[in-house]
């Protein structure tokens, strides 16, 4: 259930957020008190989600993708948003991809190592804690990293006499590359065989036709780690686990991971340009729960404002609560120096539609008319 409580409240953020937050409203001038009234109806608006851990890039993505669509639905536009438009901000800031990928890095030489010595029990650890690092840093992985995760965890069931759950990680290993040689994993004999039996299963079948298309056009498309054309192109996927990455020079990439199963059929990229200026430092540094933005946030914020194009910035934050996911939101109006109230809801984890929805309804200070970002098919 969806709930708003009045400030104070006290919000659990990530640990990556508390150490930036720590020091928030420090060196950047004097704050600026906000104006307490909009002069002027806003028409247009950016989603810009802080950095957080509480949810992996895919499931973020929709998330902001999901707040577009309540927007939509609501006041009939579709403000700029996405985890691609929030990364172009951040960037370096934005350390959660580069430590995963040092996660995963570490538990699957663990799982190697401990395999090699016959510690099932280690090696089953090492091997579900990089599985379960995979998704938050596939998109910064080398592209024989995730096969070689799936040959050892079909290797680890081998060891634990389980044919059955082995033919399913190699299958997502042949997914991922069907020309992929289980000797390069210097398997025995008898794994050889059941990896050449997955693939024989997977490839015996028709792969599924994904057409990628890229806002703007001819964005470069990578598929796995393997160059598969500029956008919109046409994607030949047998059912795994699959990487999809879209890049254009000076824009942030846009990334996403499909889930073992079929996969859809058609994927839409949104890529937005970096700005001109650097990171923004002071504004990351700013906590939605002050009253007032640092001279310098501010000054960041209407740059961004101007460089998007839009009226209003919608500035979000996702922090762990009691019994879920705690969302925060606040407006912000640079051109007219007004913060609105911060608003926190209580919703699952991942939020729902419905909860969405409510979220956007709350947001009445505007009641917008023009369309702010690209038009969704």
């Amino acid at each position: 259930m969806v709930g708003r409580e009045d400030l104070p409240l006290k919000v659990v953020w990530s640990l990556f957020l508390t150490a930036l937050v720590s020091g928030a409203c420090s060196g950047g001038g004097a704050n600026l008190p906000p104006a307490r009234e909009l002069q002027q109806p806003v028409r247009s608006l950016a989603v810009l989600l802080w950095p957080t851990l509480e949810l992996r890039p895919d499931r973020l993505d929709d998330l902001l993708l999901g707040l577009g669509e309540a927007f939509r639905k609501q006041y009939g536009f579709f403000p700029l948003t996405g985890l691609s438009l929030s990364r172009a901000v951040w960037r370096e800031l934005d350390a959660a991809p580069t430590d995963c990928r040092r996660q995963f890095d570490r538990a699957l030489a663990e799982g190697r190592s401990a395999l090699q010595a016959l510690q099932l029990t280690r090696a089953k650890q090492s091997l579900e804690q990089a599985a379960q690092h995979l998704p938050w840093c596939a998109d910064v992985l080398p592209a024989g990293s995730a096969i070689e995760l799936f040959v050892r965890r079909g290797m680890l069931s081998l060891s634990q006499a389980q044919p059955g759950p082995a033919e399913a990680e190699f299958r997502k290993a042949v997914s991922l590359d069907p020309d992929v040689l289980g000797q390069r994993f210097a398997l025995t004999a008898d794994a050889v065989a059941v990896f050449e039996r997955a693939r024989r299963q997977l490839l015996s079948g028709k792969p599924t036709s994904t057409v990628v298309f890229s806002w703007p056009e001819g964005a470069a498309v990578e598929v796995d780690g393997r160059p598969a054309g500029p956008a919109p192109c046409t994607l030949a996927l047998f059912p795994g686990i699959h990487t999809v990455r879209v890049s254009l020079p000076g824009h942030s990439s846009w990334t996403r991971i499909l889930p073992d199963d079929l996969p859809p059929a058609e994927l839409r990229a949104w890529l937005f340009p970096l700005p001109a200026f650097g990171p923004p430092r002071a504004l990351l540094e700013y906590s939605l729960a002050d009253d007032a933005l640092p001279a310098k946030a501010q000054q960041q914020l209407a740059s961004l404002a101007r460089e998007w194009s839009v009226d209003g910035v919608l500035l979000v934050g996702l922090g762990r609560g009691e019994g879920g996911l705690e969302l925060q939101v606040r407006l912000s109006v640079p051109g007219q120096n007004y913060l609105g109230e911060l608003r926190v809801f209580r919703v699952k984890d991942p939020p729902t539609p419905k909860e969405l929805g409510i979220v956007v309804r709350a947001l009445r200070e505007f009641k917008p008319s023009a369309a702010a970002g690209p038009p969704r098919k």
